[in-house]
């Protein structure tokens, strides 16, 4: 049996360099650790975690319900971050949003604005809080794209990069307060054929996330703490406020069971 002694968080092995192991002050039975209980414990662990991953996909039985019925391709779905609508592709250019509730579905970006070579070729992202999509599209009748805003709404439409050379690959950052994506606006390029070199570009949505971004290591050293001490203080005032109200309920509890006693 091999077996391994654990002293400081480091592990000695017994079958070698024993010169080492005298030289360690002397360890109970109690810090003795079976190698063989511990690889038995991982298998068993592993075997256990292959049978959770395998329960779906080797089911037999599955309910599945279509969310949007209609006769038009319908792709590239993607949850609203509250988890109540579901966007998608129509048609493969057509964004739309369908609420799961009402059962109804808007259009946020029209047949106009897109063109499409292949799948996944249309870029579009709800933003963090649920109010915008973050998509490319091609705004003027032009074969370039642009970075815009869709509201969630279905009402605006907001070009953000205006740039006239090719806009792609958009995410947003800082929670929702600024975006990067890449552009060959100031790239080398082949004015009479295609190709070009991109750089990334970010933009900044809010006054103060540009403040942000422009922090010096310990002006953000500052502003991390006061971040984190009002976060703190927000949770303690949390904290007394559900006491308070528990307490209450409780004493209110207690009334009924003296009323219900009488």
């Amino acid at each position: 049996m091999r077996k391994v002694y654990f002293h400081n968080d480091k592990s000695i092995d017994q079958n070698i360099n024993t010169k080492r192991l005298s030289e360690v002050q002397q360890v109970s039975e109690k810090q003795v650790v079976d190698i063989n209980k511990l690889l038995n414990r991982v298998k068993i662990d592993q075997k256990n975690e292959t049978k959770r991953k395998i329960i779906f996909y080797s089911s037999t039985v599955l309910k599945e319900e279509p969310i949007v019925v209609t006769a038009a391709e319908t792709y590239q779905p993607a949850f609203s971050p509250d988890g109540k609508e579901v966007a998608f592709l129509e048609e493969r250019v057509i964004l739309k949003v369908n609420n799961l509730a009402t059962k109804e579905t808007r259009t946020i970006l029209e047949k106009k604005y897109n063109y499409s070579y292949s799948d996944g070729d249309q870029t579009y992202e709800w933003s963090p809080d649920g109010k915008w999509f973050l998509v490319v599209y091609l705004p003027y009748n032009r074969w370039n794209g642009d970075v815009g805003l869709a509201s969630a709404d279905g009402k605006r439409l907001i070009n953000l990069t205006e740039s006239g050379y090719e806009c792609y690959k958009p995410k947003w950052m800082m929670g929702g307060e600024a975006i990067i994506w890449f552009s060959g606006r100031h790239g080398m390029k082949s004015h009479g054929s295609w190709g070009s070199e991109s750089d990334a570009y970010a933009m900044f949505l809010t006054q103060s996330s540009y403040d942000k971004f422009n922090l010096t290591e310990s002006e953000h050293k500052q502003f991390k703490e006061a971040e984190d001490k009002k976060k703190k203080e927000k949770e303690m005032i949390l904290e007394a406020v559900t006491e308070e109200k528990t307490i209450v309920i409780k004493e209110k509890s207690d009334e009924c069971k003296d009323c219900t006693n009488e």
